[in-house]
């Protein structure tokens, strides 16, 4: 609110998710998320229960994780998660802005079920340096869990306020006054894709992937080697 900062919240719909209840039920938390949404703030609904199952992550369009409430999942039942969703939504007289899949995990089926039970054309994820267009939805992309200096793009930083610890927020709160100048809200992002950005686009994904892999890789050596 000092810096005039409107960040994409994402707020689950029906939590039943233990990992993710903490203390005792706050019974303003939705007059809470109106508030936010007043103040133009983007409200993202993020997945339906928040629960997860097994699958491998390379059946995800984002293979970052080995869970996923969707992944996997028949067209009819992840329908069924957005009905929920958005219904919950609805009861609670919030509409969303965009979908934000827990952990990042999701199909493409996932994307056939939200076009078909809702309006959301936006998704908060993906590896890029700008927004693009894919299967008729724009994603945003979503690179950064801290602040740092990027010399151009469109870059989101994935917080977690359920788990942050006091030192997390003196280092939000510096991190705030050195860039809050380079904030933009979801709905002044550029929703336009130009051939040099998709091109670039394709090319820092592709980077991105193969550094992962070899990290990756070469953890898996260390942890061996320290087995033996």
């Amino acid at each position: 609110d000092e810096y005039g900062i409107k960040p994409i919240v994402a707020v689950i719909p029906n939590n039943r998710d233990e990992a993710m209840q903490f203390g005792t039920e706050d019974l303003r938390f939705w007059e809470r998320v109106k508030g936010w949404k007043a103040k133009g703030w983007s409200i993202g609904l993020h997945g339906c229960e928040h629960t997860y199952h097994k699958v491998n992550r390379k059946r995800s369009l984002i293979p970052l994780h080995d869970r996923s409430e969707f992944v996997g999942l028949s067209l009819e039942v992840q329908r069924n998660k957005f009905a929920q969703a958005l219904r919950f939504f609805s009861e609670k007289g919030v509409e969303p802005d965009l979908f934000i899949a827990p952990s990042h995990s999701f199909d493409q089926t996932t994307l056939s079920a939200m076009k078909a039970e809702t309006s959301l054309r936006i998704i908060s994820d993906g590896i890029s340096l700008s927004p693009y267009f894919f299967e008729d939805i724009w994603f945003v992309p979503q690179q950064l869990s801290k602040f740092k200096w990027r010399p151009f793009g469109v870059w989101t930083v994935c917080l977690h306020p359920n788990t942050i610890t006091p030192e997390e927020v003196k280092g939000l709160a510096l991190a705030l006054s050195r860039y809050h100048q380079k904030f933009i809200s979801l709905d002044e992002v550029m929703l336009k894709e130009k051939w040099y950005e998709r091109a670039l686009g394709r090319a820092f994904r592709g980077l991105f992937w193969t550094v992962r892999a070899l990290r990756e890789t070469l953890n898996s050596f260390r942890d061996h080697a320290t087995e033996e």
